[in-house]
């Protein structure tokens, strides 16, 4: 149990490699994972996994390319948990689609 007690963030984590990281972190003991993502239903069937695996979990409705969404997201977190141990930031965003090294930063 290498996550014991940590508090982890997953954005993206609703599907896919998001959730099969919601799961590990759980299975590897983490007290948290929350779940950030745009699908609520899916994210919710996630953190019920997650949960199942004996983790608490939590679910944070927002897309991710607005940064105060963000910002209030970990603040959230934070606030509930006491602190973040752990992000994993899964969430994907293809727009414009460009090279990732010529990406801007308000892109």
């Amino acid at each position: 149990m290498r996550l014991r007690g940590k508090i982890a963030l997953i954005s993206g984590g609703a599907r896919g490699i998001g959730a099969a990281q919601a799961r590990l972190f759980a299975e590897e003991g983490a007290t948290h994972v929350a779940l950030a993502d745009r699908d609520e239903a899916t994210a919710n069937d996630t953190a019920d996994l997650v949960r199942a695996s004996g983790a608490g979990a939590s679910v944070h409705v927002f897309d991710v390319t607005d940064e105060q969404s963000v910002a209030v997201f970990v603040d959230r977190v934070v606030a509930d948990q006491g602190r973040i141990h752990s992000a994993f930031n899964n969430a994907g965003i293809s727009h414009p689609s460009v090279p990732f090294h010529e990406l801007a930063r308000e892109a």
